[in-house]
Parts: structure tokens; sequence; C-alpha cells
């Protein structure tokens, strides 16, 4: 599926970010492999100018 959107991805690769960003998610999911988490989970951050925390 595409999107008619201008949007701006990185892919998330410091660890210390990556388990910040990691921590409630695997709380959400009862996950209790956070070190697998941030060391295999795939993760980008996708930007939308004008939407989100960036236009807050």
């Amino acid at each position: 599926m595409a999107a008619g959107l201008p949007a701006t991805a990185r892919i998330v690769t410091d660890e210390a970010e990556r388990r910040e960003l990691l921590v409630p998610v695997a709380r959400t999911w009862g996950r209790t492999d956070l070190d697998a988490m941030v060391a295999w989970s795939p993760l980008i951050e996708v930007t939308i100018p004008g939407y989100g925390a960036a236009a807050a």
C-alpha cells in the first residue's frame, strides 16, 4: 500500500534508544525477553511533518 504523504523514515540502531522505546512495548505485550527484543526487533521511526509529537 502506498500513501501520498511526505515522510522521513530512519532505522533506529542505537541500543540505548532501542531499549528506551521497547521497554513500554515489552511491558504492554507481557514480554520478558527485552534483551532479545532490543537485539533483534526491527525498529523504524517514521516522521510526518505537522503530525504527532513533533508538531506539538
